[in-house]
């Protein structure tokens, strides 16, 4: 295995304690990171559930809780069909915890030792998951742990979420008439096709980065104002012309977007490569995202780069990203990460995750 790329290093580290750890794809899958309060919540892209970690000295996450998302929402694919979660964010003033799935759609690859007419065959195929259209949320309450602590705790009958079903999704019909990306939304995520793997969300606008497409060098960000309707959500105005979301190209050097985070008025832009490749991974900050609602392309003069994250061949892809608060009360970065080295896994016992400084 070939050694990690060197990167701005981290300055510390949590466990992650899984039950089942050994035979779950869970640890291994980790694509989005949340910390609210005293626990973590993550989703997994080869899952179909939300997983709740707690603490009580901020470095050992355990007393793991697993939350099937068919618990919450009508999920078209059936309980059992992956979500291909890959963002969450947390909107303290609700109380409601946002989730994406990537909406992309998927090439079968071809098995080990299949002929080469075998391979193209099965590189033929292109399917739609229905359950990887989802956008939601649901709101937290508070309830008494096993070892009288209070955890949040997800309450069924508020999950809310676009309109989408086995053969549709209310975001995808929304993008068919823009001209950039309505292209890309018939091509599979790993061939620079339509990928959402970022959310942020503060106040009422929701921002999804988009791993592909990447044109010509300039990535994604949609920005949405959805509104309830009924049980449902919609994509309400979000600007003067009728708007139902704005469309931001940003300049991460040909990367695309992997995860995106609150800080104050500005944006953390986790950005890597956006087909299966290893490559650099950088952390961005879109200084004043929220500074107004009109489209932007977004450069060098709002974009700070603010460090890289060490990678390597094949492994530790850095996929979620997360304001994180130590027990002293600092505030650094979390990163979680998909496909990890087999030392971050630390023979089953617990997947150990990076904590990076946040410069200004």
């Amino acid at each position: 295995m070939a050694p990690h790329i060197n990167g701005s290093q981290p300055i510390g580290h949590v466990r992650l304690h899984f039950r089942d750890e050994g035979s779950s794809k869970i640890p291994t899958s980790l694509s989005a990171v949340e910390q609210i309060n005293g626990s973590l919540w993550l989703g997994a892209d080869e899952s179909a559930s939300l997983e709740r970690l707690s603490t009580h000295d901020r470095v050992n996450f355990d007393s793991h809780e697993s939350f099937p998302l068919v618990d919450f929402f009508a999920l078209p694919g059936g309980p059992d069909q992956e979500v291909d979660l890959e963002g969450l964010a947390w909107d303290d003033e609700a109380s409601q915890l946002w989730l994406v799935g990537s909406h992309s759609l998927r090439r079968q690859q071809p098995k080990d030792g299949e002929s080469g007419k075998g391979a193209l065959k099965a590189m033929s195929v292109v399917d739609r998951q229905a359950n990887r259209y989802l956008l939601g949320a649901i709101k937290l309450d508070h309830a008494q742990g096993e070892d009288g602590k209070q955890v949040p705790q997800p309450v069924p009958e508020s999950a809310t979420a676009m309109q989408f079903t086995a053969a549709s999704s209310q975001l995808i019909e929304l993008l068919t008439g823009n001209a950039l990306l309505s292209p890309f939304l018939a091509i599979p995520s790993k061939d620079n096709g339509f990928d959402i793997e970022g959310l942020a969300v503060k106040g009422n606008s929701v921002f999804l980065g988009l791993r592909g497409p990447v044109l010509r060098g300039w990535a994604t960000v949609l920005q949405l104002r959805p509104e309830q309707d009924g049980p449902l959500l919609k994509p309400g105005i979000i600007a003067g012309d009728d708007r139902k979301y704005l469309h931001h190209l940003l300049d991460l050097g040909g990367l695309g977007i992997r995860d995106l985070c609150v800080v104050d008025n500005d944006l953390l832009v986790l950005a890597g490569p956006t087909m299966a490749l290893d490559g650099p991974i950088r952390v961005f900050r879109w200084r004043d995202a929220f500074r107004n609602l009109q489209e932007r392309r977004i450069d060098a003069s709002a974009l700070d780069l603010l460090f890289d994250i060490p990678w390597g061949e094949r492994v530790d892809h850095a996929e979620g990203i997360s304001l994180f608060k130590t027990a002293d009360g600092d505030t650094r970065l979390l990163v979680v990460y998909d496909s990890p080295a087999k030392k971050r896994l630390h023979d089953g016992m617990y997947f150990e995750a990076d904590l990076f400084s946040i410069r200004s």
